[in-house]
């Protein structure tokens, strides 16, 4: 299973170990971003008449079996737990609470991997921006030998160079930056989630209804750390 594989690497130490860390990066988040819409949608529908929940009921169930099919033991609790919303629209809140307890474990291993791949994620952007920062600096020196000097880019291969390694370094920068700010958006949607999840101690029915609700799920990124 990718969770437990994921976590059995640790730091890779070339490139190749670099690109399987990415490759199972990249297929975990996935299903995380899949779980992440379904249990919005099941938030949305827990509210919603028979005839709508009815009409949600497939396409969610087959989101989670589709795109985390290995997680067996989660889609078919999701499919219990539509059962159960069927039998709430008429009994209340108390079965879609109680199958969320259900999924807790499942969705705890979910969370366990976004706390992994949180922190290895803020290591990886400060030790980029200190990489590209020190870049910057030395282009910087050698961009203002090249002034006093009162040489061309234009005519001075080297310094028409520098001048492309400065524009470059500022790019990698700022993408450092966009990437990092992605990052977070998608980890404290993940956070206001875990918020709506009852607990075991929790009473019969308690969904949370004081957590602010995410936004819709905006468009998948391209993700150039996994």
């Amino acid at each position: 299973m990718s969770l437990d594989k994921y976590k059995q690497l640790g730091e890779p130490k070339n490139y190749e170990e670099q690109c399987e860390r990415n490759r199972l990066r990249s297929t975990v988040r996935e299903a995380v971003l899949d779980i992440m819409n379904a249990l919005d949608r099941i938030h949305q529908v827990s509210g919603e008449p028979g005839s709508e929940l009815q009409r949600s009921e497939s396409p969610v169930v087959k989101q989670v079996d589709d795109t985390v099919q290995r997680f067996s033991s989660l889609q078919n609790g999701m499919t219990e737990l539509f059962r159960d919303l069927h039998g709430r629209v008429r009994a209340g809140l108390s079965a879609t609470s109680a199958k969320l307890i259900d999924l807790q474990p499942h969705i705890q291993r979910m969370d366990s991997f976004m706390q992994l791949m949180t922190q290895e994620l803020e290591n990886e952007a400060a030790q980029a921006r200190e990489i590209h920062s020190k870049r910057l600096e030395d282009l910087r020196s050698e961009e203002a030998r090249y002034v006093r000097a009162n040489d061309e880019p234009g005519k001075n291969p080297v310094y028409a160079k520098t001048v492309e390694d400065i524009e470059s370094t500022e790019r990698a920068l700022m993408d450092t930056d966009r990437k990092e700010l992605d990052q977070k958006d998608f980890h404290d949607r993940w956070l206001r989630l875990m918020a709506q999840m009852p607990n075991s101690g929790d009473s019969p029915g308690n969904i949370s209804s004081e957590a602010v609700l995410p936004e819709a799920p905006s468009k998948k990124r391209k993700w150039g750390w996994w």
